[in-house]
């Protein structure tokens, strides 16, 4: 029925929705005149952080335009201190009412986008009707393969489809939508960026020093969790080498949230000592970022916090498997991905152990 329902819904727009030709030097001319713009950004955490150097370039680009960003719930935390972004349109989640949806595309509506720009993924229905109902002109988002669920495909309310290369991280293929417009960003230019508001940094360094008399410069945080479990390094590893950084007289903190509780809750039995804090589901993104900022170093599977640690420039050694890091890998400053693609299990304590070494310039 559900299949019925979207196929039916998909034949529809397709009729009435269908975004009409336009060729690349009509899409640049309309760029150049642009001054309202929106980028779409309602996915996960690490895609929503992603997509934070496409909104610093759209804002040196059109430093008098209006950038609107449309977030999800989760993410919208992500955008609450950008000085680029001059207003967060929160898109409504679950089965939250469709009055709520509709009140929502019509304060869209009156922004009169004349550019969206929907950063990676944005690969749901939600998000195709967003894009039309919320009046966007002009509409852009990249390719995806919808293999046997063609009923999901809405990208003929787009624009152009620009190629998703495996291959090029998803920083630069946001990016690439300015390029396609013609505008110059060099690769590697422009990075993943949270600001974090000061009553957050004060919270966790009162929070800290509640918990140890001293910790600065001496902190290691740990994330040990993950969407799927093949994404997951085993937490007996984790406890290893937290043993062992305890050992060198560095302290641990457990990030997290409420996924990660039982996680970390494990982790600390593990490690059995008062200088591993389980902070699980205890803070917001933004408390989460602020603790980043005050470790030397977060050790993480694939997981959005590992793009959070590299958005405040804290050094990360990321712990990869089949998932492809050159596509979705930490993009910082100071990173290291240690990968096996055949079983993430694999990963050694000794290789992870290595790592920190040569970060923490240890003996």
């Amino acid at each position: 029925m559900v299949h019925l329902l979207k196929s039916f819904l998909q034949w529809i727009f397709y009729i009435f929705c269908k975004a009409r030709s336009l060729n690349d030097q009509n899409m640049a001319m309309l760029w150049s005149k642009a001054s309202r713009i929106a980028v779409m950004a309602a996915s996960g955490i690490g895609d929503a952080l992603m997509a934070t150097p496409l909104i610093k370039a759209i804002k040196q680009c059109k430093p008098n335009g209006r950038l609107v960003v449309i977030a999800s719930e989760t993410t919208q935390s992500i955008f609450w201190n950008n000085q680029d972004v001059d207003k967060i349109y929160v898109m409504p989640s679950g089965n939250r009412s469709i009055i709520k949806y509709v009140k929502f595309v019509a304060l869209l509506y009156c922004e009169k986008i004349e550019f969206l720009f929907a950063a990676q993924p944005a690969n749901v229905i939600k998000c195709a009707l967003t894009t039309i109902l919320g009046g966007a002109k002009i509409r852009l988002k990249h390719e995806y393969d919808y293999g046997n669920q063609p009923e999901r495909n809405f990208d003929f309310v787009y624009h152009r489809c620009l190629p998703d290369n495996m291959a090029r991280h998803r920083v630069e293929l946001n990016l690439d939508f300015l390029r396609y417009l013609g505008e110059k960003i060099p690769e590697r230019s422009l990075l993943p960026q949270f600001y974090t508001g000061k009553e957050a940094i004060e919270f966790i360094k009162n929070r800290l020093r509640n918990e140890w008399t001293a910790h600065q410069g001496n902190m290691i945080a740990f994330h040990a969790g993950g969407v799927r479990p093949n994404k997951r390094w085993d937490i007996q590893n984790y406890a290893a080498v937290g043993k062992s950084l305890i050992g060198k007289g560095y302290k641990i903190v457990l990030v997290g949230g409420r996924d990660e509780i039982q996680t970390n809750l494990q982790i600390k039995e593990m490690v059995n000592h008062p200088d591993c804090i389980n902070f699980a589901s205890q803070l917001s993104l933004e408390e989460t970022a602020a603790i980043l900022k005050q470790s030397k170093l977060l050790i993480s599977n694939d997981t959005g916090i590992m793009h959070l640690a590299t958005a405040v420039d804290v050094p990360v050694i990321a712990i990869f498997g089949a998932t492809d890091y050159r596509h979705i890998g930490p993009y910082g400053k100071i990173v290291k991905v240690i990968i096996n693609e055949i079983d993430l299990k694999s990963v050694g304590i000794d290789q992870v152990n290595n790592e920190i070494k040569i970060f923490l310039n240890l003996n």
